[in-house]
């Protein structure tokens, strides 16, 4: 059966992905994955409730997602290069929009190789939250994961501006054995709200895994100056 009825589950998987890259190629199966056009951030979601019946490249994602919006009950008939969305009933407006050409597309073609991870913590949806509100609130460009003798913190700042406004969240009062401060882009965050688990690797390679739905994850690079050790 070539008609995907979506969820809203895989509607707001995609619409995160949309503030990662606008392009994706929708592969056969049931999981989906994006890569930032300067190849930094990976997302992939594996065991959708819903399955894909063939490849569809999108080099528009906003716009396709602006479509769907278009349909209280939105059925997607996939045939070839043609994608036809209607609603679920067969009545009423049709809409065609055709595939893009898949070599204009920057989507993942491997999977990561995952580095040994050092750091290994809990963020739970209140905390990634409040992070990201007053991040955006203080207008904090960086975000720091920094651990020490008295524990783990997370911070939203402007690290270049000395006496920038700081917003700081206690993680954890466990001491840690190596000091540590991993930097990233607050702009580089881009999660769908959830609780999670952060994993991060002096190799400078962080992974974010949804612990609310398996199959969700996010690969984030930490800025080149984080130090460790």
């Amino acid at each position: 059966m070539s008609v995907v009825k979506l969820s809203k589950e895989t509607l707001d998987i995609l619409k995160n992905y949309a503030t990662i890259n606008t392009n994706i190629l929708i592969k056969e199966g049931n999981a989906i994955s994006t890569m930032a056009i300067n190849k930094s951030i990976l997302a992939e979601a594996k065991g959708l409730k819903d399955e894909f019946p063939s490849e569809f490249p999108v080099y528009n994602l906003v716009e396709l997602l602006s479509v769907i919006s278009l349909f209280k009950e939105p059925a997607l008939d996939f045939n070839g290069k043609l994608l036809t969305v209607q609603e679920a009933s067969g009545k009423g407006m049709k809409i065609k929009y055709m595939a893009s050409s898949k070599e204009i597309l920057v989507y993942p073609q491997k999977d990561v190789k995952e580095p040994k991870y050092e750091v290994d913590i809990e963020f739970t949806s209140e905390l990634l939250e409040n992070l990201m509100k007053s991040a955006a609130v203080i207008n904090g460009p960086d975000i720091q994961v920094v651990g020490d003798a008295t524990g783990i913190v997370v911070k939203a700042t402007d690290k270049k501006v000395p006496t920038s406004n700081d917003v700081i969240i206690e993680i954890s009062d466990e001491p840690q054995d190596t000091n540590f401060t991993f930097n990233f882009r607050t702009e580089n965050i881009k999660l769908i709200p959830g609780n999670y688990n952060l994993k991060i690797s002096s190799k400078l390679l962080s992974k974010f895994t949804n612990t609310d739905k398996d199959g969700l994850v996010w690969f984030v690079p930490c800025e080149s100056d984080s130090v460790y050790g």
